[in-house]
């Protein structure tokens, strides 16, 4: 049967609208699903159903118990100061199907990427970084992802337009009030600081670039993801070049002319020849990953495209693999500082 499910969004930021946004929306169309993007017009409430009003209603408390101590609380309402909604039209096998939420998921990913898309368009053209996409975390600790954004979601039948009971007690929507991330920040101790500062002015780089790259994989900007990534690693392997003196010998200088992968010369035979170590031998999971994340930065900055090819098969990077190129550089990192 044919699903709608209307999915609002609402952001602590304003849209950059201009006169002639008013009635207008995009029009997406994906494998399963099709997907219609609206910002909030001029003259509409910000909180438009009742749904939305409880959701605006709802309170949040956060308590820090250990020093220093603190305190927040605020409402739903006091974080949000836009909207964007996104008409998601599906199917399902049958009405009770509805109530998964294996069933409901891929409808809310599906407005959450087409609304990312959107608004990454909207960042690029005005040159602002403060326009931020719709933010999914990963919790290693249950292995989910989390949207962060204050939101609400309405399911109708796509057939008669009625209210399709999704929840207990028999309603068709619910409101969440977005998770709030920890306010938490790991801790370093004075003598990381320390001896961070003591490598240079700056922080290393090609760290510094694996934080960008997870920056734009939560907020689902693979692209810029998948080139932060690469870059870190030509860094990294750059600076232990430099570090060992060796950057201008000729017989390394003749395995980087090979046309070979980045992974099998800058991760394999250069290490070997230096060091006797290769992460093929050390991390053989971490090196196909590697591997595979050039493949798909070449994609990337020649065709615009996260995708890379397999056997002559195209295999798309979505944010499950680009978290594991994530991974796979976090780890290749950790190699070759020890070498």
């Amino acid at each position: 049967m044919r699903v709608v499910a209307i999915v609002q969004f609402y952001f602590s930021y304003v849209l950059p609208r201009a006169e002639d946004w008013d009635s207008h929306s995009l029009e997406f169309q994906l494998p399963e699903f099709r997907v219609l993007v609206r910002p909030r017009t001029s003259d509409e409430a910000l909180f438009p159903c009742e749904i939305d009003r409880t959701l605006s209603s709802m309170r949040l408390s956060l308590t820090r118990v250990t020093p220093p101590i603190g305190e927040t609380s605020l409402t739903v309402r006091e974080r949000c100061h836009d909207r964007i909604e996104a008409r998601v039209e599906g199917s399902i096998s049958s009405p009770q199907a509805i109530k998964e939420p294996s069933v409901q998921e891929p409808f809310l990913l599906a407005a959450v990427k087409c609304c990312n898309i959107f608004l990454n368009h909207c960042r690029t053209i005005c040159r602002s970084p403060f326009i931020r996409g719709i933010e999914r975390h990963y919790r290693l600790e249950d292995q989910q992802y989390y949207i962060l954004v204050p939101h609400s979601i309405t399911w109708f039948d796509g057939e008669t337009g009625g209210g399709l009971p999704a929840y207990d007690g028999g309603v068709n929507a619910c409101a969440k009030s977005g998770s709030v991330l920890s306010p938490e920040r790991s801790a370093v101790t004075w003598t990381q600081i320390l001896g961070s500062f003591r490598e240079g002015q700056e922080p290393d780089l090609a760290r510094s670039l694996l934080v960008d790259a997870e920056e734009s994989l939560r907020t689902e900007r693979l692209r810029e993801a998948i080139l932060h990534l690469a870059v870190s690693c030509e860094v990294a392997v750059g600076d232990y070049l430099q570090k060992t003196g060796r950057l201008n010998d000729p017989s390394i200088k003749q395995i980087r002319k090979e046309n070979r992968s980045f992974a099998e010369k800058y991760l394999h035979q250069i290490p070997i020849k230096l060091a006797g170590r290769s992460l093929l031998q050390d991390n053989p999971t971490a090196f196909e990953l590697i591997r595979r994340l050039y493949l798909t930065r070449n994609k990337v900055a020649h065709e615009g495209r996260c995708y890379y090819k397999e056997g002559g098969l195209e295999v798309r990077v979505d944010d499950k693999r680009a978290a594991e190129f994530l991974r796979a550089a976090e780890s290749a990192l950790e190699w070759i500082v020890e070498l």
